[in-house]
Formats: C-alpha cells, structure tokens, sequence
C-alpha cells in the first residue's frame, strides 16, 4: 500500500512539473515563419518608378575563336529606339471590365491609340504611342486639359 502510494506521489509531482509552467509565446507582432518575415515591411503600390519595363534577354553568339566565350549579340540601335514610346497613364484599376469599359469611354475623346496595359495586378489605360519626351509632355498637357489631372507619363520598353 505504501509503494503505491509513493508511485501515486511521485506521478503527481512528475505531471505538474511536466505540464505546469509558463508556456513559450512569441512575442506579439512578430512573424513566426522567417520565409514571410518581410512581406509584412513591402508596400507594392510604393514603387515611385512609374516607367513600366519589361527587360529582353539578348541573344548569344559565338565568338570566332575556338575559346568557347559567348558574347551578346550585336542589335541595331534603330530597333531599341523604336521599342521604346512614352504614353499618358489616365487610369489604373485591378479589374480588367471596369479598365476596358473605361477605355471605350474615352474612345470619342481621343485621336490617339488607347489601349489597356497588364501589369501584375493592375489593368492601366493608357493614350498615344510616341517616341520622343517633348511631344509626350504636350500630349499630358492636353489630356491634363480635358480634365484628367491625375494622368502622368510612363515610358514603356518592349
């Protein structure tokens, strides 16, 4: 009887310090998993940039010699200058419906092209296609003229 009463004890006390204690917690506000620590300090609408650039990989050539190196192949300096244009950002949206019904609605308004550009995760409508800043700067000034005062410039490079 008294051996079962020492293995009763002995359990008892072996429980609570098992199971009793303050519990670990993390502090409040930090992020447990270290893979997302970060996403919470990314604002994805911060970017001040408003050039929208899609990069090309140029293509590889062989050198003449028997030396194995690969060299970037040479393009035409007329073709990089016509891939890129400027246009007149007048409106943005995550919804490609309200972009396109947007962009039918100006449609009357404008001689230029007006088209709707993706960018991950926006849906932009953007007016004209033009090669050269100082005719792109006239082309804000006339769309600032029609009322849309929040349009800006992006340069685009395809």
């Amino acid at each position: 009887m008294r051996s079962i009463f020492k293995i009763t004890v002995l359990f008892s006390v072996f429980l609570l310090f098992a199971c009793g204690g303050p519990a670990r917690r993390s502090k409040p506000g930090v992020n447990a998993d270290k893979r997302t620590f970060g996403e919470a300090r990314i604002n994805p609408l911060g970017d001040q940039d408003d050039a929208i650039i899609t990069s090309d990989v140029p293509e590889l050539k062989k050198s003449g010699g028997s030396d194995g190196i690969l060299l970037p192949a040479q393009k035409p300096s007329t073709a990089k200058q016509s891939r890129e244009y400027f246009s007149v950002q007048v409106f943005a949206s995550k919804s490609s419906s309200e972009a396109k019904e947007f962009k039918n609605s100006l449609s009357s308004r404008f001689q230029e092209e007006i088209r709707v550009d993706y960018q991950a995760p926006y849906y932009k409508v953007c007016v004209g296609r033009i090669t050269t800043f100082e005719e792109a700067e006239a082309l804000l000034q006339k769309v600032n003229g029609m009322g849309f005062t929040q349009a800006w410039l992006v340069r685009v490079r395809k």
